[in-house]
């Protein structure tokens, strides 16, 4: 899948990565590091990497902007401040952390607070949140990643909102 998901980068015009370290998309953070095509910026902070995508986009760049679910949390008034209101296209991967499976998980049965409660908090809220928001999203699995990828990073960069894709692995 990460060979397909480089290449649809790479067929979009995507070249830049810009990324706060996580654990799901660490493969392909890995690979495009390794590809002379791409350039990989390293963010601190999910507010300063929406920051510096916007800001490549502005200069004539595309850019895929990288975070995990808790991250997307964190810089939702950025996302607000910039992307979202100032009508910025940008594709958002956004490592998707406890996705929950189908079904009700009774993630409140246990003590508030512990690690496992708080990952299945960021799984369940993750869709609901960009529903919400009215963001478009698209879950991205192994089964059929091709045609999710190319889809939603045309959508990204076509749209002038971001477009989000979620992925819990490579």
């Amino acid at each position: 899948m990460i060979d397909l998901f480089v290449d649809a980068l790479d067929r979009a015009g995507v070249h830049h990565l810009v990324s706060v370290a996580n654990g799901e998309s660490a493969p392909l953070y890995f690979r495009l590091k390794d590809d002379p095509r791409f350039t990989v910026i390293d963010a601190c902070r999910e507010g300063e990497a929406v920051a510096i995508a916007c800001g490549l986009h502005l200069g004539g760049r595309r850019a895929l902007l990288s975070m995990e679910n808790f991250g997307l949390y964190e810089c939702l008034d950025t996302l607000r401040a910039m992307p979202i209101d100032a009508r910025i296209p940008i594709p958002v991967l956004v490592g998707y952390t406890a996705r929950p499976a189908e079904g009700h998980v009774d993630f409140w049965n246990g003590r508030f607070g512990n690690i496992a409660s708080q990952a299945m908090l960021a799984g369940h809220w993750t869709e609901p949140l960009l529903e919400r928001l009215d963001q478009p999203y698209a879950v991205v699995d192994k089964a059929e990643p091709e045609h999710v990828i190319e889809k939603q990073l045309q959508a990204a960069l076509t749209a002038d909102v971001p477009s989000y894709l979620l992925v819990q692995s490579f």
